[in-house]
């Protein structure tokens, strides 16, 4: 795919994702920050339990196919428990994504890392029952 057809899709996708990163009814807001990969999460609502675990989506053909990638809820590099509490008001930016699939924010020693593609992604938020709250703007990944 040329430069160009890229950044055109990559700016159709953005537009497309715009509303959903204004908040959804959960109260949340998914906000991309830079470089590419890095984001904020703001609970705009009441207090929010979240899975730690950040889905990371890939556009295409399309559609939003579920990237498997290791990306977490995390205030530093460390493990944080299976579901966080954010409370009403405030925002957390976890490490930004640096595109593997293994230790996708900080050091980790993995078998079988993968780099992801260029292409336009988003991420998605989720309670602790795996049920999807928020998904944010797409952006594209170089």
């Amino acid at each position: 795919m040329s430069a160009n057809r890229r950044a055109l899709f990559g700016l159709a996708a953005m537009a497309l994702g715009a509303v959903a990163a204004r908040g959804e009814p959960s109260g949340l807001a998914l906000r991309n920050l830079e470089p590419s990969g890095a984001f904020e999460v703001s609970n705009l609502g009441p207090d929010a339990r979240l899975s730690a675990r950040v889905r990371i989506e890939l556009l295409w053909r399309g559609a939003w196919t579920e990237w498997v990638a290791d990306l977490r809820l995390a205030r530093a590099c460390e493990p944080p428990p299976a579901c966080v509490t954010l409370a009403a008001g405030e925002s957390l930016r976890p490490p930004p994504w640096n595109g593997y699939s293994c230790g996708g924010q900080c050091p980790a020693s993995c078998r079988a890392n993968v780099l992801a593609p260029p292409g336009t992604y988003r991420f998605a938020l989720q309670d602790c029952s795996g049920v999807t709250l928020v998904h944010g703007a797409p952006f594209v990944r170089p």
